[in-house]
């Protein structure tokens, strides 16, 4: 609503801007934001511009910094910043001459070698630039001509109100910094590219089986003839699927048959070195993992040593 009201108000202030002719002396506001102190906006820079801190003055008086035939408004800006939009802005609003800027209802714009954006906007009405003129009004220029349909007293009205007097600032405030989404816009993707990779074949032959080959119909068995476990089925994905990838119930009985008879086998193994084990702990007749090999010379130094403690004591 703000920028198709913006761009009437525009329309509006350019078809206007033929009907005043003749005037000898145009008024126009003039203020520097360069010239404020600490703390003011008397400009309209970053709040709306206040008629009551600024008189308009005629442009070929004495009070007149830059004598002029229409008023100026001059708008320059630093780059966004990275972070947070924390940018400096510049107003100057004051009377110009022919010379400096050429026609009037219209906004010039572009960027210096810095990247400062600036902004001319200029027209030939008394305290015409209190409005914020954008770019997109230089498109509209064109339409100039038709001043004299809108030229009435309800559109004077309209554009004199407080609504249309009030600056517009965006100031990019917008934009959200918000964390990256870009893994999960890639994981979406290739989610759904295999998945429909795979599900489109699969449909398309689930279809073809389905209409072509049809569901299965019971009959009578053929002598000498023994059915396979997959033609009981009805469907053909089914009977498909069994008959490439699923086991017969034949298949899937003797295979529990092996599973149970190796187990039987590992528990007689078991219980048969449990039995062995206990007779070599018994009968200590076999080297197990627990028996201690004794040296002999060990044994016979002990022997010798105990003779002659007998043989000194007189024992013997």
């Amino acid at each position: 609503m703000n920028v198709l009201l913006l761009s009437w108000i525009g329309i509006l202030s350019l078809c206007l801007s033929g009907s005043l002719k003749g005037a000898t002396a145009i008024k126009c506001y003039q203020c520097s934001s360069a010239e404020d102190a600490k703390g003011e906006d008397s400009c309209g820079v970053y709040e709306g511009f206040d008629e009551s801190k600024n008189d308009p003055v005629e442009c070929t008086s004495d009070e007149s910094v830059t004598p002029g035939t229409f008023c100026v408004k001059i708008t320059k800006q630093s780059p966004r910043g990275f972070i947070w939009d924390g940018r400096w802005r510049q107003v100057i609003r004051r009377c110009g001459s022919v010379s400096e800027v050429g026609v009037t209802g219209v906004c010039n714009w572009g960027l210096d070698e810095n990247s400062v954006y600036w902004e001319e906007c200029y027209c030939s009405e008394d305290a015409c630039v209190k409005f914020y003129y954008h770019r997109s009004m230089a498109v509209f220029s064109s339409l100039r001509s038709s001043s004299k349909v809108l030229n009435s007293a309800i559109v004077k009205k309209f554009l004199q109100s407080p609504q249309c007097s009030k600056d517009v600032r965006r100031n990019s405030g917008h934009l959200m910094i918000t964390a990256s989404r870009w893994q999960w816009t890639k994981s979406k993707d290739l989610m759904h590219f295999y998945l429909f990779v795979g599900l489109i074949p699969v449909t398309i032959a689930i279809t073809a089986l389905n209409v072509f080959v049809g569901p299965a119909t019971l009959s009578e068995i053929p002598e000498d003839y023994e059915p396979e476990e997959y033609e009981y089925y009805e469907s053909p994905v089914t009977r498909f699927l069994v008959k490439n990838f699923g086991r017969t119930y034949q298949e899937d009985y003797e295979r529990t048959l092996h599973f149970v008879n190796r187990i039987r086998d590992r528990g007689m193994l078991r219980k048969t070195q449990t039995e062995v084990e206990d007779f070599m702990q018994q009968r200590n007749d076999y080297k197990a993992y627990y028996y201690r090999p004794v040296l002999a010379k060990f044994w016979r130094a002990t022997r010798e040593d105990a003779e002659f403690v007998h043989f000194v004591r007189g024992e013997q």
